[in-house]
């Protein structure tokens, strides 16, 4: 295959039209929304017309999605080129499992059938999943201390910060280089992820994950001296 990337606007949005265009004659196109590293969603009405104007199918990666107050399941009443995947890695906490799902058109069933391999999941995986879907009040109580401490972070950070819809908020940390701060706050015991290697996306950015009370408390404390 041939990939061809589609650059996002200034503001980190998507470019419909651009996407459109770029995605002419392809048989399959990607977006990740909630958004890695920018966090950032695609609203509904901009997928809808993606839809309506590509030739192919649309891969939606909604592997935040439990974050974010989006539901993008109503578009699959209206198109048959819309798939939308989902993990337990996130909300779930289940990342070492690797268990994942997706929402698929019925006419993509027998071709999935046909590509999927036997005995995807083991039987650990599969008890871990079941168990983690019963305890639907966890899900909503580490849901709501995320967009607690979003709130917090966005307001309480004394540099450019970007909205999110993840368990996580993007910084710019201009005039220090997304490297220098990772290092930075690593001196003071506090981990962040350097963005740096993000296509597109320049040096000067980091992006930090909402953790528990304290370690959120030690980031804020850490990142004001930075």
């Amino acid at each position: 295959a041939r990939v061809v990337s589609v650059p996002r606007r200034e503001d980190f949005s998507i470019d419909t039209e651009a996407f459109i265009e770029a995605t002419r004659g392809a048989k399959l196109a990607f977006l990740c929304s909630p958004n890695n590293p920018t966090g950032n969603s695609v609203p509904p009405d901009a997928v809808d017309d993606i839809l309506e104007g590509m030739d192919g199918v649309l891969f939606l990666d909604n592997a935040y999605i439990e974050f974010s107050d989006i539901d993008y399941r109503p578009l699959m009443q209206r198109h048959e080129n819309l798939i939308l995947g989902r993990t337990m890695s996130k909300v779930f906490a289940l990342a070492g499992l690797r268990v994942g799902y997706a929402f698929i058109p019925a006419w993509l069933e027998p071709f999935y059938h046909r590509a999927a391999t036997p005995f995807a999941l083991n039987a650990v995986s599969l008890a871990a999943a079941i168990g983690a879907l019963a305890d639907q009040g966890l899900v909503r109580e580490a849901c709501d201390h995320v967009r607690l401490w979003r709130e917090r972070f966005i307001e309480g950070i004394p540099f450019c910060t970007f909205p999110s819809d993840a368990n996580f908020v993007m910084i710019d940390v201009s005039p220090h280089t997304g490297d220098e701060a990772m290092e930075r706050l690593a001196a003071e015991g506090v981990l962040v992820r350097s963005c740096t290697s993000f296509p597109g996306l320049g040096d000067h950015y980091i992006r930090v994950s909402i953790g528990e009370d304290w370690e959120n408390e030690r980031f804020l404390e850490a990142i004001k001296n930075l």
